[in-house]
């Protein structure tokens, strides 16, 4: 009996990008089912976790710097 994918994906490709810890992890397990269109699906989640992760972390630092240069030009 073949594994079904959820009628959504499209729902689970949004969690990925939001949630990138989930997104890696679901795609970690996707991955790991012996059917191509699971690897293909865990593939994306965790392509897209990944990417969720950068822009997270580029958002960050660019909080910072934003903050670090408003917070000293008061000084000066």
């Amino acid at each position: 009996m073949p594994h079904r994918l959820p009628s959504n994906r499209w729902l689970i490709y949004l969690a990925s990008f939001i949630f990138p810890f989930f997104g890696l992890a679901y795609g970690i397990l996707q991955s790991a089912k012996p059917e191509r269109v699971h690897k293909r699906m865990g593939k994306w989640c965790i392509t897209l976790g990944l990417v969720s992760l950068v822009v997270i972390c580029a958002g960050a630092i660019v909080w910072m710097a934003i903050n670090i240069y408003g917070g000293f030009g008061s000084f000066i």
